[in-house]
């Protein structure tokens, strides 16, 4: 496979991978969203003793449901690993041909762990904290609503229990909402990396642009040059050098505009002085013209060179 075929493969792969880490990301948010308003609604329905049955019924569908969401987590980390790994084997593939180090995948999978616990235990570790609310109010709400609880209403300590379990379920939900921002911050971090890396490429791609066109402009004058060596020869003021000489004008003038908008910059300054209007027909045979196009076109590819770190 040619190395323009694979570096096409490598962005459809890289895009895959992305999508992946964004839709897991934004499925977590649904499910933490509905459950923690599904856990307040139910605490609501199990303390009131006209309802509690409605609170245990909706506490086993909360479980089950905090059971998909964890099984969803696991197929999503499974398919994340999976197409960043197939990243990276490109990426190896593609530093053997270009001879340059590309690791932006292999730098995610081999980086360095500083603890024990890894990230796709902390994104587990939200459903199952969702899931022990869960089982909590089922159990409060099945106490609530048997002969022990009309029993234990007698006593001083059923007031006691009503505190703790609305502490249990008060501190289940703080730990939620902490893992949760555990989450969105590594996400964060995935998302500026890839951000930044685009960043990148555009500003490359734009200077390649350009220098595209600087060099364009001076294949243009040199063959005008060697076309015509002096303004004595006996093709010069013909019409066919009238068609050569607005052709060359033309193509001056798109690199010219191009060049203003682009930000003040040595490169770009010595490019726009170099393709500047020309007074005089003759100066076209300038060398001294000719040298400053390559020169400013030299510079210019200086700044389009490829960061290996963006293939």
């Amino acid at each position: 496979m040619e190395t323009k075929e694979l570096l096409d493969v490598y962005k459809t792969l890289f895009e895959t991978w992305r999508f992946e880490v964004n839709s897991h990301w934004q499925r977590s948010s649904y499910f933490a969203a509905f459950e923690t308003v599904a856990i307040a609604a139910c605490w609501k329905l199990v303390v009131d003793k006209d309802y509690a049955w409605a609170g245990i019924i909706l506490s086993i569908f909360g479980t089950v449901l905090t059971e998909i969401w964890r099984r969803n987590n696991d197929k999503t980390h499974f398919y994340a690993v999976y197409w960043l790994g197939r990243v990276a084997a490109l990426e190896a593939t593609l530093s053997t041909r270009s001879g340059e180090s590309i690791d932006f995948a292999s730098a995610i999978l081999n980086r360095p762990r500083h603890h024990r616990i890894r990230h796709r235990h902390l994104v587990q570790a939200v459903p199952m904290i969702f899931f022990g609310a869960w089982i909590a109010l089922l159990f409060f709400g099945l106490f609530r609503a048997s002969v022990l609880h009309y029993l234990a209403m007698k006593l001083e300590d059923v007031r006691i229990g009503l505190e703790m379990a609305s502490l249990i379920v008060s501190i289940a939900s703080l730990l939620a909402g902490i893992a949760a921002v555990c989450i969105a911050r590594s996400s964060l971090f995935q998302a500026r990396q890839v951000a930044e890396r685009e960043q990148k490429e555009w500003k490359q791609r734009k200077w390649f642009d350009l220098y595209f066109k600087a060099d364009e402009a001076y294949d243009a004058l040199d063959h005008f040059r060697v076309k015509y060596p002096s303004s004595s020869s006996p093709e010069w003021g013909s019409v066919q050098w009238e068609k050569d000489w607005n052709d060359l004008m033309r193509v001056m003038r798109t690199v010219n505009r191009m060049a203003v908008v682009f930000p003040k910059d040595a490169a770009t300054d010595a490019l726009i002085a170099s393709t500047a209007v020309f007074s005089d027909p003759v100066e076209a045979l300038s060398k001294d013209r000719l040298q400053k196009l390559l020169d400013a076109g030299e510079e210019l590819r200086q700044k389009a060179l490829v960061d290996p770190l963006v293939l």
